[in-house]
Formats: C-alpha cells, structure tokens, sequence
C-alpha cells in the first residue's frame, strides 16, 4: 500500500464532492441508500483563474492559483477544418469556449520509492515553486517534492497523424535535486470527454472497439488510443487521439482505460476489471513505473492528447500524414465497424502499397478478422518501409476489407508525404563564408516606448535578442536549473567553431576533477550565434527564431556543462540529422565549456515553409543522455515583397501604410495572419518604399493608404514562385483635412502601456484632427490586434462619424485577453473618400520578460 499525499490546500469534500450535475443521471436516493456506497459524482467549481496557450485548432487552460493549482484542460477552437461539428468543444471534461474552464478531474501523479515503499504525490494538491505561466509556447509549472523537480510542459504541437499543430505535447520532466539515488515515476490521468460525449466509446488499435476497462502493458502498448463523440462514429463529429508511441512520445509502461469514478479515487494504484463498463463516464491512466535517478540525472516522459483528423463511418485508415527523415518505418491502421444489424462473417483486409513502399519483416498482405457482430469494430496494423525519394513525394497507402457474408468491399486509404533527406555529414568545407563568430558582448535589448514616430523594420528576425533567463521563468535544460552567465573562461571574439566530420573532440579530453564529480550533471544557458547576430542567455523558453530562403544556416553555439565531461556533444534537428559536433574548449570551476557550429540544410517542400528545430545532445558513458532546445530554423522566402511609388513622379514613398491580404477560396479576402509567422501587417514602407514579408504558399495582394494619395489595392500574386516585384503606384490626391493624429494605450491606472499584465485593464484614445472649416463624413475603424494578428473583441469598431472642425479624442475601456502573449497593436483608421489615415501603438503583455522581432511605433499623416 503507498501513501497518497493530497496536500493541505484541498478539502476532502471538493475532492469527492457528491454533488450531482445535470448530465449525470443517479439512480436514485433509495438505490443510493440500499447500496450505503459513497457516490462520485462530478460537480462545477467556480471559474479558476487560468493561464493558456491556444491555436487555431486547440485551446489548452490550467489554473494558476487555489485549490487546483497546475490542474489542466484541453478543448477546441475551430477544431478540425473539415469537420463543421468540432468547434469550441470539449477534449477533456472542465473545458469551457468562453475561458472559464475548471480544470480539476484530470491529474498527475508523481510516485517516489524509498526503500522500496511507494509515496504518492498528486502535483495539484502539493504547493508548485512557480506557478504555471506562458513561456514561449508552453505552459510550465515547476513543484519540488522530496527534492525531485517537478516541471510541468504544456504546448500544442504539429500531429504527426493531421499534419497540423492540433494536438498537445505533455511533458513531465523530473530533475533529481536530492543529493541521493532515488526512484520517480509518473501517472497521468486524463478525465475525457469527446464534445457532449462523456462516455466516450474508445478505439485501440490491435484491440478494436472498447467499451469494458482494459489495461496494455510496455510490451503490447498501442500506437494510439483514440474515443468518438458519437456513439455510432459518425465522421463529421468531433474525435480525439492520443499519442503513446513513436516519435518523440515516450512509450509508457502502462496503459488502462477505464471508469473515471474508478480512477479518480486513486493515485495510482489501480485493478482493472474487464467485466465493468466505463460507458457511462470513461477516463485513461498512461503510467510510466518509477526508475532510479542518480543525484542530479533526469528523466523526461512525454505524451500526447488531442483531435484525431481521418476517421468514422463503416472504414478509415488512420497512418502519418508526413514521414520525417530518419522514421520511414512506420505503421497504418485499417479500421472497419459493423453499424449494420447482421454479422458480417469471413472478414479479411489486404493492404496495397505503392511503388517506394514495402511490408515490414515478417508482415502478410493479408489479415483476417474474427465474425463482426452488430456495432463491433476490428482493426489491422502493418509496419511499413518507405524507400528513400529524390524529391517530396507523396503516396497513398490503401486497403480493401471482404466478407463472405455482409457488405460489399470496403476500402479506405491514406495519404502519406515522403520528405526528400539529403544526409550529407557536416565537415570543415561546409561552413559558409558568413560563419558566426563567437562574442560575449552585451547585445541591446527593446525598451518599448508609446510614441507615434513612423519606422519599420524590413527583416523582422533580425532583432530578436534573447533576454537573461532568470531560474523561475526559463528552462536551462533536462535538469532546469537556475541561469549561469558564462564566465572569462569561454573562447574569445575570435573563436570560430566549425563541424567536424568525426565523431570524437578535438583538443584535450577532459578530466573529471574531484570537484566536477560531485557536480549534478546539467546543461547550463547557452549563447547562440547566427548570421553576426547573438543571442545570450538561451534556454529551453527563449530559443531564437532563424529564418533562411534557400540556403543553409551556420548555426554556432556555446554551452557550459555541467559536471563530469560528456562522452560527446551533437548537434541535431528533429529530423534526426546530426547537423554539427560541439569540441571541448576548456574546464570551469563546475564542469566544461564546449562550442561548435551546426548547418541546418533548409528542405523547401511544395511552397510550403519547413520548420526545423535545432537541439543538442550530451551522452555519458552510462547512456544518459541531456538534451536542450538551441534554435529554431524556418525556411522562408521573402514574398510578396516591392516598393511603393507615386504613379505621377515616379519617385517612391516612403511611410504608406502597406496591408497583406490572402485570397481565400472559401472565406473571401482575409486580413493575412502575419503574427503566427512572427511578423507584422501592416506595415509602413522605409525610406525607398519598401516593405516585404515571409508567406507560405497562397494568393495574395496589398492594400496602400497613405495621405495625399487615393487609398490603392495591388493585383492578385500566386506565391511560389517567389514575387520579390510588386511594386505599386499610387495616385496623388487633394488632401483631405481629416487625419488620425495621435493614439495611445495605457493601463488600468492611466499610465502609458509598455508592458501589461494578461487579464488586466487597458484603455485606449485615439484623437481625430480636422483642419478643415466644416465637419467631415469620414468611416472610423479602430481595432486591437492580438499577438496572432487577430482582433481582439471589445477593443473592435467602425462606425461612420461627423467629424467636426478640430481635434476630438475618442477611447474605449477593457479587459485583456489571457491570451496569446506577445506584442499587441492598437490602430484607428479615419478614411474619407478613397484617402485613408492610419495611426498605431503597441505594447507587450505577457507574464515573461521578452522580445519579439521587428517591434516598431507606427503613424502616418
């Protein structure tokens, strides 16, 4: 038996609370009384102050304070784009659209064993050293429970089964702080339920259709389990998926699925009962059993949760929607149900593959199933091999089921996109003529400051700086510790730091020293270098942000590690490609300082920016091994881009106010979400006319006000092939006497807003100026831009106005969103006629110091 620790900041009541909602459908008091049985039953808490993390797809919410502190939810946003049913609906129950979600019936467990005894800790009942805030994309809460460090990673991440970032990273990393061995493990609970659904039926592959609890062990796990909010599986309701092997998840040693009344009562221990039925009110556990952990080593678990894609009806196929390089064994999944009322018998799925694709060892073409009664599902998996293309390619697998007695074929395919993997092996000649250098010197960092002066910045990447991390906000590594500023030790101006084609170090093998032995092992902060530029400080939050159009990227780093010295020191991307070896450069007092340069080779596939993420990995002779993120490489063009000139004189403007729109062949024209590419629109030309951005494939064209000239739309451009040509002439107009002259942003106590906290007051002016002699008819429009480009309701209008002769000051009051973090944009637009003037603030919100590129004031006219 183990202890179960629930910590003191939870009543037993709210825990166990019987109070019945109305979805759930009790028996009846004299049932209730006979059976002298404490019922579970879920009950609504008040809404809880949450922090979130949220996309187009998905939404995720934990609460940051009181009784369920680090607690989390998970729900959609706009869901799946082909399904029309899924939007702003439930993963997990406690989900709510309107931001007032109570997380509290899903949990993780953290299990020490001392001397073989198991304690059991629920990490939303014990105290966190920091509470769960937005760094970078993730949401991190951080416990410390018998001296292990607890951090909790939430962030919503690509699906290898949709091809999009519509499901959700879950990362436990477990830090021994203890100066002992001891022995961790982890538990994660998730409460689902599927839209309105909270009984959701579940389909495990290899296992079919489950209804009655289940538990699959390390060596029979599944690939996924996935659960429909319909009880029939109709395809255009929602679904969801979760990740359990393959990839980055980490395959757990232990899966159930089971009554959520059952596994709610536990903290871990848990006997399944194949016979009871979860229909009612269903739940999974995923456990990862307790392992050793020498002083200061760590051991990270990740799952996954979120929507499914494909899926539903009488047949589907479920398989990845892209192979990434170094993973062409995969697996598919034929799936068939049986949703008519007679037994289909003699049942057999044969697979057919295309040329580039093979059966795995030891796999038939040929599968066969058992009789399928009425309502039942069977499923068949079979590994696969992909051959290596000399281009991006995209096959379909496919599979036909047959009966001797029930329909006629059923058939269902997938479509798989097969990634061209060059594998070149860095050397010395591989470093470009522009290799970073290494330098130490204090990079400048943005003071944002309210004014109205006209600027832009044609490169938004190119001031990003990462700030000094400090140890509550940031993630140093595996091992999380607080922030070391490099010392004297590390190299020079001078040092210049390329691969090196072998697998060893060059120079003197450290020695582990008496003093570095006793040293936990840990990676420290690192320095990044690309392209001249520097960013200091580096951790696992602020990882800088790289982008190339054609061409690869020397990327340089310098990292203190600390403890006994490595066996070696890589640099990878998530391809799994070695790109570069970080070589020892000297001893410091805790460990060793290492630095090198990796080349990460930018693959362009259909027009469509490939994102690389860059890590490095340290291996020790015992096979442990640290990893931490270093950068992220994007490999962009910079299309549509051109100048702006005046069509009578020819000579080009400056400061016009330049905004991106794409041609949507459902929606229409639609303002183009600059900010999930790190960028901005609109923006305002330079000084010869220019503006410019990043843009994946579409069609797209430009709208140009300025004063004194006619507001003009650009014609329509198909990006690729890459338009680096479109320039526009404006025409010259009479002036019109109405301009936005100033707007500001300030904080619930009137200050002017720098950086504002999320959730927090704002107030917003904007002064119309009318230098005319009678009043103007003039079409205001003022909206707030989140750190999407999206606009933020209640801080949105246009309306006509008569503006009279003068200045007149109008504003609006609020409340922030939670979320997105990030730089924030406040604009008026006054337009008379077919002349437009335009006027911005923009202000940070965010809980973290940081910085994002091309931060700039915006006023024209």
């Amino acid at each position: 038996m183990s202890a179960f620790h629930i910590g003191f900041r939870r009543a037993t009541s709210r825990q166990l609370r019987r109070s019945p909602r109305p979805r759930r459908r009790l028996l009846g008091l004299v049932v209730l009384f006979l059976l002298a049985w404490p019922v579970l039953a879920k009950a609504q808490t008040h809404p809880q102050a949450l922090v979130s993390v949220q996309n187009d797809f998905l939404r995720v919410d934990a609460s940051d304070s009181g009784a369920y502190t680090g607690a989390f939810v998970i729900g959609t946003t706009g869901g799946d784009p082909s399904t029309a049913n899924d939007d702003n609906a439930r993963l997990l129950y406690g989900f709510t659209p309107n931001g007032q979600s109570y997380p509290y019936s899903s949990f993780v467990t953290l299990r020490l064993l001392t001397n073989g005894a198991p304690s059991d800790y629920v990490l939303t009942t014990q105290t966190p050293i920091q509470a769960p805030s937005v760094v970078g994309n993730e949401i991190v809460t951080i416990w410390n429970i018998q001296g292990v460090r607890v951090e909790q990673r939430l962030s919503l991440v690509n699906n290898p089964y949709t091809g999009r970032p519509d499901t959700t990273r879950i990362e436990h990393d477990l830090v021994n702080e203890s100066g002992q061995v001891m022995s961790a493990g982890v538990r994660v609970m998730f409460d689902v339920e599927i839209g309105g659904n909270d009984g959701a039926p579940y389909f495990v592959p290899g296992a079919g259709n489950l209804t009655n609890e289940r538990e699959f062990t390390a060596v029979d796990m599944p690939p996924y389990w996935r659960a429909f909010e319909s009880p029939t599986f109709d395809p255009t309701l929602l679904k969801g998926q979760g990740l359990l092997t393959g990839g980055q998840a980490t395959t757990p040693d232990r899966f159930i699925v089971a009554r959520w009344s059952g596994l709610y009562q536990t903290a871990w221990d848990y006997t399944v009962d194949p016979n009871q039925a979860f229909t009612s009110d269903s739940a999974v556990g995923v456990y990862w059993n307790p392992a050793n952990l020498a002083a200061g080593d760590a051991r990270r678990v990740v799952t996954f949760y979120g929507l499914a894609g494909e899926g539903g009806g009488e047949t589907w196929m479920d398989g990845p929607a892209a192979l990434d390089c170094g993973e062409f064994t995969f697996s598919v999944t034929h799936w068939i149900v049986n949703r008519s009322t007679q037994t289909w018998t003699g049942a057999q799925t044969t697979i057919s593959l295309p040329p580039g694709m093979r059966l795995g060892p030891g796999e038939d073409a040929t599968k066969t199933w058992h009789d399928l009664a009425p309502n039942d599902a069977r499923s068949a998996t079979w590994q696969i091999i992909a051959d290596p293309v000399s281009a991006p390619t995209t096959l379909r697998v496919g599979a036909t089921a047959t009966f001797t007695s029930g329909p006629g074929p059923l058939s269902a395919g997938k479509d798989i996109a097969v990634p061209f993997c060059p594998t070149p092996t860095p050397t010395a000649t591989d470093t470009p003529t522009a290799t970073p250098t290494f330098t130490f010197t204090p990079t400048a960092t943005w003071t944002p400051t309210p004014t109205n002066t006209p600027t832009r910045t044609p490169t938004p990447t190119a001031t990003f700086m990462g700030p000094t991390a400090t140890p509550t906000a940031t993630r140093p590594g595996p091992t999380a510790t607080p922030t070391v500023t490099p010392t004297a030790t590390q190299p020079g101006p001078t040092a210049t730091p390329t691969p090196t084609p072998t697998a060893t170090r060059p120079g003197p093998t450290p020695t582990p020293t008496a003093t570095s032995t006793r040293v936990p092992r840990r990676l420290g902060p690192q320095t990044v270098m690309w392209n001249n530029r520097t960013w200091q400080g580096v951790t696992g939050g602020n990882v800088p942000f790289i982008t190339t159009c054609g061409s690869a990227a020397a990327i340089g780093t310098v990292v203190e590690i600390f403890g006994e010295a490595p066996l070696s020191v890589i640099l990878k991307d998530d391809r799994g490609r070695v790109i570069g070896l970080l070589n020892w450069v000297s001893s410091t007092p805790g460990g060793n300082l290492y630095a090198g340069t990796g080349l990460s080779a930018g693959i362009y596939q259909g027009g469509v920016p490939q994102v690389f993420h860059i890590h490095k990995e340290a291996l020790y002779a015992d096979g442990l091994i640290l990893t931490d993120p270093v950068a992220i490489h994007k490999e962009l063009c910079i299309d549509p881009s051109g100048y702006i000139y005046d069509n009578s004189s020819q000579a080009r403007v400056p400061g016009a106010v330049v905004t991106l729109y794409r041609r949507d062949p459902v929606l229409g024209d639609v303002l183009w979400n600059a900010g999930d590419y790190e960028q901005y629109n609109p923006q305002v030309t330079d000084a010869d006319g220019r503006y410019g951005w990043n843009t994946p494939a579409g069609n797209f064209f430009i709208r140009i006000s300025k004063p004194c000239y006619a507001d003009t739309q650009s014609y329509v451009v198909t990006v690729p092939p890459p338009v680096t040509d479109l320039n526009v002439g404006i025409p010259p107009t009479a002036c019109s006497p109405l301009i936005v002259s100033s707007v500001a942003a300030f904080d619930g106590e009137g200050n002017p807003a720098v950086r504002l906290l999320p959730g927090r007051a704002l107030g917003v002016v904007w002064t119309l100026s009318n230098s005319g002699a009678a009043p103007i008819s003039a079409q205001i429009s003022v909206r707030l831009l989140n750190a999407r480009g999206q606009a933020v309701p209640g801080f949105t209008q246009t309306t006509t106005l008569m503006v009279a002769p003068g200045a007149i000051t109008y504003g609006l009051n609020g409340m922030l969103p939670v979320t997105p973090e990030g730089q924030y944009t406040f604009e008026a637009r006054a337009t008379v006629g077919q002349q437009t003037s335009y006027a911005a603030a923009q202000f940070m919100m965010g809980w973290q110091r940081q910085y994002l590129p091309g931060v700039r004031k915006l006023r024209t006219g």
